[in-house]
């Protein structure tokens, strides 16, 4: 536990750090070059999860490079804690934000995940997600969103279901 913490901490502190190279960096920018080719994405996440009847703290982090103009290839990892079995997941991904006049975009993405459940067999799921981001100033936006997700090769004895679907907020620093 007390190096999970640290490795938290660590990124935690680095993010103060990160924001304000961003920051700097982006001063010129202007918000529909937010999601110009060459731009790339941090994002953190901190939340809550409920799996096998537990709740856990949820901890990732998330980075992303558009490729061109509006389409970014990213990667998150995840780590569940706090209950037991320990999850693990790495979500390879790709979201299109729409080019349109106006300074809030829409967005459309997909991914496929892999979790690793500590003692049981690990799962794959493919899914997409959906929603609208708003600008933060001029290296950052709030996203809100769902996201649906599908079990591949679910056992439906052992998961009570197959699929998923949840709300998505995200906040992320662009640069």
């Amino acid at each position: 536990m007390g190096k999970r913490l640290a490795i938290v901490l660590a990124l935690v502190g680095i993010l103060p750090a990160l924001v304000g190279d961003a920051i700097a960096a982006a001063d010129d920018r202007r918000v529909d070059d937010m999601f110009c080719e060459g731009s790339m994405r941090l994002s953190l996440l901190l939340g809550g999860g409920r799996a096998f009847d537990q709740d856990y703290r949820v901890y990732g982090i998330g980075v992303g490079y558009y490729f061109i103009d509006g389409l970014e290839a990213g990667l998150e990892a995840e780590t569940w804690q706090g209950a037991h079995p320990g999850i693990r997941r790495v979500s390879p991904q790709a979201m299109y934000v729409f080019p349109l006049g106006s300074q809030v975009r829409p967005y459309l993405g997909a991914f496929y995940r892999r979790t690793f459940v500590q003692d049981y067999k690990n799962l794959s799921d493919a899914g997409g997600r959906a929603g609208i981001l708003f600008p933060v100033g001029r290296s950052a936006y709030l996203g809100v969103g769902g996201v649906y997700e599908q079990h591949i090769a679910c056992d439906r004895i052992v998961y009570e279901s197959c699929s998923e679907s949840y709300p998505e907020l995200t906040i992320a620093i662009i640069f």
